[in-house]
């Protein structure tokens, strides 16, 4: 019989309980996982941890080591957690505590009974996870202890993660990568996290050195601002992986962290809904780009007929998800792509993003791939804006050394026929990214459209 999050944790306790479990980076200072626990039993017996069980409760607070204690508190409770992230207005705040009827809110401030509170949640959910909001309202996806734990197993397995590394802890810890990747493995398997204090990269590698932390679970912004750094190229020499994920790595950064640190950075693939779905335990397909890497332990993924992925696996949520797969959810995902017979994963850009213009669909993946190949051409956004008389045209985003605009379309036609090349190219800094890390669709087609 699967064992629960608080059978795991005792586990933890038993095991690790005098080692280190939380890590302030820019202090050193220190919580064993008994101290840890400890906190958490005494914040969960105060009064506005009464009559949360099976209730949803919000988690607003920033990353620090008060975060995991805050989750444990509320875990200890009954509760049902909500990370938020910490820059969510009151307004925005109060307006999701009454659409998810959450009991409770925590802040840095403490907790607090919103008055709102529905009924019981089912029995073994654990948390609900947030989305972006990219394509609207913020949505909660609620899942099982079981999911997140086996989502948790499957990363620690597949890069061999365990409790005598170190994760230094730089995602917002309520977003689902940190979730798979830092916490659930905290709680679980005992693996311990040293508590970043900035996204700077001269910081972040000062506090890499400096606690010896073991694996780099990042974004690939960290990566190419690491490696654009004059930082010396053993800063980083304690860390044995490096991961990016969140968005796509571009091989020029794999490649260039690779060259200056001698650490090849892994690829992780997966989604708020399915958690973890592929790694590159070699780092070949990250500095290629032809893959995203190999799927992870239990996940598998198909082809459906519009080309997208479905996955399935234990981690995958089920909470009002109808679709099942070999008695797992299922999910659909945004992105193209298929799977081979070892399972190595490789995608083919969004369906969500296909354009038709003239009578022909375009991929605006393969005209950014086809950008990318172009020398000095770092990174690449191509969508479609309104033309002359409202008829759509294809714009493109670009940054890097190259500004020849001219040289830039001869290069592409050789790669692309004419009807995909875009009609107007704008070459910026560096493309815009969310407080997430990832790019910001929204801030670029805005950019595009002043090109329109």
């Amino acid at each position: 019989m699967p064992r629960t999050f608080q059978q795991r944790l005792h586990d933890t306790l038993d095991r690790f309980g005098r080692s280190r479990a939380l890590v302030c980076a820019a202090t050193g200072r220190t919580l064993s996982f008994h101290e840890m626990e400890r906190e958490a039993r005494a914040l969960a017996s105060t009064p506005g941890f009464a009559n949360l069980s099976r209730r949803v409760a919000l988690l607003h607070r920033p990353n620090g080591m008060e975060w995991p204690v805050a989750f444990l508190a509320l875990r200890h409770a009954g509760a049902v957690v909500v990370p938020v992230d910490a820059d969510t207005p009151a307004a925005a705040l109060s307006e999701l505590a009454a659409r998810l009827r959450a009991a409770a809110v925590m802040d840095a401030n403490g907790i607090c009974a919103t008055g709102v509170a529905g009924g019981p949640r089912p029995p073994g959910l654990l948390l609900g996870k947030m989305t972006s909001g990219s394509t609207g309202a913020p949505k909660a996806h609620f899942f099982t202890e079981q999911e997140m734990l086996a989502d948790a197993d499957a990363v620690c397995t597949a890069m061999r993660i365990g409790p005598d590394d170190l994760n230094h802890a730089g995602l917002p810890f309520g977003h689902s990568y940190a979730l798979g990747n830092i916490i659930l493995p905290l709680f679980a398997s005992g693996v311990p996290m040293s508590v970043a204090s900035s996204h700077f990269p001269g910081v972040i590698a000062e506090e890499i050195a400096r606690r010896g932390a073991t694996v780099l679970p990042t974004v690939p912004a960290l990566i190419a601002a690491l490696h654009r750094s004059d930082l010396p190229a053993g800063r980083l020499a304690s860390l044995r992986l490096v991961i990016s994920a969140g968005a796509r790595l571009e091989p020029a950064d794999a490649l260039a962290f690779a060259g200056k640190f001698s650490r090849r950075v892994h690829n992780f693939y997966g989604s708020s809904e399915t958690g973890g779905i592929a790694f590159d335990p070699t780092g070949d397909d990250t500095l290629s780009g032809a893959a995203v890497g190999d799927l992870l332990p239990g996940v598998t993924v198909s082809r459906m007929r519009d080309g997208r992925l479905l996955a399935s696996g234990p981690a995958v949520r089920t909470h009002g998800n109808p679709r099942r797969r070999g008695g797992h959810g299922a999910h659909p995902l945004a992105d193209m792509g298929r799977a081979d017979a070892s399972g190595r994963v490789s995608l083919e850009g969004r369906l969500a993003s296909l354009i038709k213009i003239g009578g022909r669909r375009i991929n605006p993946a393969e005209v950014e791939r086809g950008l990318l190949t172009v020398p000095g051409v770092r990174e690449a956004f191509v969508a479609a804006v309104p033309g002359p008389g409202g008829e759509p045209r294809l714009a493109a985003l670009i940054a890097g050394e190259t500004t020849d605009i001219r040289e830039l379309r001869q290069a592409l036609r050789e790669r692309l026929p004419a009807w995909k090349i875009p009609a107007r190219v704008a070459g910026i800094d560096s493309l815009p990214l969310t407080p997430r890390g990832k790019p910001d669709r929204a801030a670029m087609l805005r950019l595009l459209g002043e090109l329109a």
